[in-house]
């Protein structure tokens, strides 16, 4: 299903709140869709809820009550030094005046390590402030891999000379390349982890991100297959996560988004930019619309575009529609949501991305290894660890867990002789950030009917031990169903005696 929550207002921005499924229309690539899912959602701001566990329990899954979410991103990855100090006091300022309590808001920083949560969702925006206090700068990629700078060189060269300017500019573009690939890549995994951290939890949320720039055009499949060759796959689970979130981006304009070198790759295959750090406003405004966001441009503060995206989120209709299967044409598929009356204004995305179907197996090693390394818990797939005890080891203590399913949530493949593939796994790490047992099991097969039986039911399913010393220690749980791609994890502190 391709979900797409729409914000419909009347002329003078007032909420329409009496539509039905009747007054709706979806068309993707001007071709009319059936409308397979309508409910009409009106939020209130509540922080965010983890589900009551049992005594000994630890679970990623959430209340349903808040359906709207409010997080601020500073990039500092795509955002230049200067422009991070002035956006960061922005922010500080507008938080440090918001006397009232209002949005349940997260802070979170992009940076070269990926995402850094500064502080986890909260009513009272001045300890935001005071946490955003504490980070400091840091330069953007594109000058910590700063190529070496040519000589400029007058009149004829000997040919030694020649060779000399040549390999000079031939490293140059090299790092180039490698600098925008990274910092690509850095921004696709930083949008992927808000996604997966996301999508169990129901309802809008909107990503205020306060940068630069982007480092590529979002849309652009040309660019996706040609400079990002080896990056389409996680461009295609990036927005396949970003969807499953139902997560609108406000990008906050910080620099003016004047780029004066930047040649986009949409007005042909040879225009491809030497430094791909920096994108034109319209493509920044392009990523807004297709997640049914807005742009917050330079001269609009934090506050005007925080109000902003609260408001749309306070009430809002959440559709969905089943595409049908196209394998000829891969890639951007244009939609719009419309409504029959001539007072109303639809904010809703522009488009979806629909890729090539992966094998159970691709991409679960990077997955895993992401999902372990994230600062995030991801909720797409409902996880409960249940702590089973201890039992002596050769001077250690094997603890002893349980991996439990929801009922439902895992995929079993019964046209496939029930086929079911998932991966469990778990890391033991210390304060000083070494990990210091691992624990990993696969499961991949035909099962009988039993046992699929019991798996659809929930049941209590994988037992798993990891191995010791007396200690504090932070232990990562993850869990990942292969068949549908969906992924859980559980950070959790655990004390050894």
């Amino acid at each position: 299903m391709v979900r797409a929550p729409a914000v419909v207002t009347d002329s003078s921005g007032v909420p329409i709140s009496d539509l039905t499924i009747h007054d709706f229309s979806i068309v993707e690539n001007g071709r009319p869709q059936k409308i397979a899912y309508f409910e009409h959602i009106v939020t209130k701001p509540e922080l965010v809820k983890p589900t009551p566990s049992a005594e000994g329990e630890v679970s990623n899954t959430y209340e349903q009550t808040p359906r709207r979410l409010t997080i601020i991103l500073l990039d500092m990855l795509n955002t230049s030094f200067v422009d991070q100090e002035r956006a960061r006091r922005s922010i500080t300022k507008f938080l440090s005046e918001s006397i009232v309590a209002t949005e349940p808001v997260a802070l979170m920083a992009l940076n070269a390590s990926g995402v850094t949560l500064i502080h986890d969702f909260t009513t009272e925006p001045g300890v935001l402030a005071i946490a955003l206090k504490q980070v400091g700068g840091e330069l953007p990629l594109n000058q910590v891999l700063q190529p070496v700078p040519l000589m400029v060189y007058r009149g004829r060269m000997n040919p030694m000379e020649e060779a000399a300017a040549l390999q000079n500019m031939e490293f140059q573009n090299q790092r180039n390349r490698v600098s925008g690939t990274l910092g690509i890549s850095i921004t696709l995994a930083c949008l992927r982890e808000l996604g997966e951290a996301f999508a169990g939890i129901p309802g809008r949320k909107s990503l205020i991100w306060a940068t630069g720039g982007v480092p590529f055009p979002a849309d652009d499949s040309h660019y996706v297959t040609t400079w990002m060759s080896g990056l389409s796959e996680l461009y295609q689970e990036t927005w396949d996560a970003m969807n499953r979130a139902d997560m609108a981006i406000y990008p906050l304009d910080v620099e003016g988004l004047v780029n004066y070198g930047y040649r986009s790759t949409r007005y042909g295959a040879g225009s491809m930019p030497a430094i791909p750090f920096r994108t034109s406003v319209y493509e920044i405004e392009n990523f807004a619309k297709m997640t049914g966001g807005r742009m917050c441009y330079v001269k609009t503060e934090i506050g005007g575009c925080f109000r902003e995206a609260a408001a749309d989120s306070s009430e809002y209709y959440l559709l969905g529609f089943y595409p049908e299967p196209d394998p000829k044409h891969k890639g951007w598929r244009k939609m719009a949501v419309r409504v029959e009356r001539n007072d109303a204004k639809v904010l809703a995305r522009t488009s979806y991305y629909t890729g090539e179907t992966k094998r159970a197996s691709a991409g679960r090693d990077d997955d895993i290894l992401m999902s372990m390394k994230s600062p995030l818990d991801y909720t797409g797939l409902p996880l409960t660890v249940k702590w089973t005890g201890n039992r002596e080891n050769a001077g250690k203590k094997s603890v002893g867990f349980q991996f439990r399913l929801a009922p439902g949530d895992a995929t079993v493949d019964e046209s496939d002789g029930n086929h079911v593939s998932m991966d469990f796994a778990a890391a033991a790490i210390s304060p000083k950030g070494n990990v210091e047992a691992r624990f990993a099991k696969q499961l991949d097969g035909r099962i009988g009917e039993q046992a699929a039986a019991r798996l659809k039911g929930g049941l209590e399913y994988l037992p798993g031990e990891l191995e010791l010393a007396p200690g504090e220690y932070m232990v990562r749980f993850i869990m990942r169903d292969n068949l549908s791609g969906r992924m859980g994890s559980i950070s959790t502190a655990l004390t050894v005696p």
